[in-house]
């Protein structure tokens, strides 16, 4: 096992300087005479197309690697599909489908495919516990050595996300005196704790958990919306990340 220092982050605040080391430990694939011998992989596609499953096929043919897909993204995983590492294409990365992920599995791994650093919030990703990005250049090595170096127990990120992380982190650190807390806002008492539910859950989950009827909670989910400026949930969760509330 060797270890690969991929970039160093400096986040400044008033008090202190922090200094974020991000490894990435990657397994020697220099084996004697070319082989390499790994226990098998389970990889399962979160909603990838068929042509995406046939595709990876080919790809990891001949390698101790197995492809099952999971296409209907509402399904739980059961037994059979239970896995090493869970493939999501970047458009997928949403918070409610690797929540939906983490609950159903919690034990896979989680990878990002066509990762589009200039677009992606790593920062976001990487605390709903994503350990591997792979670029949309990626080939066919990257590929092989990431699954198996995330199968191993390692994280693998591109110097492309190393370099966003970095921004996202001393981005965070500098907005630390900006960032208000819940009561600084002017949320109510039940809107904040609607805001500290939402993550991967509908209002009738949220409202299930509060006694409260799901018309409700979409109301104050609303007025939520409308007091931080958020478009959309996604926005919500991610602010909600980003200042500490989740």
């Amino acid at each position: 096992m060797r270890l690969i220092l991929l970039g160093t982050c400096l986040n400044k605040d008033a008090a202190s300087e922090k200094m974020t080391t991000l490894l990435l430990s990657l397994q020697d694939v220099g084996a004697k005479g070319g082989q390499v011998h790994r226990r098998s992989v389970r990889i399962v596609l979160f909603g990838a197309s068929r042509f995406i499953h046939e595709s990876l096929k080919q790809l990891v043919r001949k390698q101790p690697i197995s492809i099952v897909p999971l296409t209907d993204k509402s399904r739980p995983y059961t037994k059979s599909r239970q896995a090493d590492i869970t493939l999501v294409e970047s458009h997928d990365a949403s918070d409610s489908n690797l929540n939906k992920i983490t609950q159903s599995s919690p034990t896979s791994k989680i990878v990002v495919t066509n990762a589009d650093p200039d677009g992606a919030n790593v920062l976001m990703l990487v605390r709903f516990g994503v350990v591997g990005f792979l670029l949309s250049d990626a080939s066919r090595a990257e590929f092989l050595k990431t699954m198996f170096a995330v199968a191993d127990g390692s994280w693998v990120l591109p110097q492309p996300i190393v370099r966003r992380l970095c921004e996202q982190l001393y981005q965070s650190g500098n907005s630390d005196k900006q960032q208000a807390s819940l009561e600084d806002v002017h949320l109510t008492n039940r809107e904040q704790q609607i805001v500290r539910k939402i993550v991967g859950k509908r209002n009738k989950e949220i409202a299930s958990e509060l006694d409260l009827s799901p018309d409700t909670v979409k109301s104050h989910v609303h007025t939520i919306l409308q007091k931080l400026r958020c478009r959309n949930r996604s926005e919500l969760v991610a602010l909600s990340i980003k200042r500490g509330w989740i």
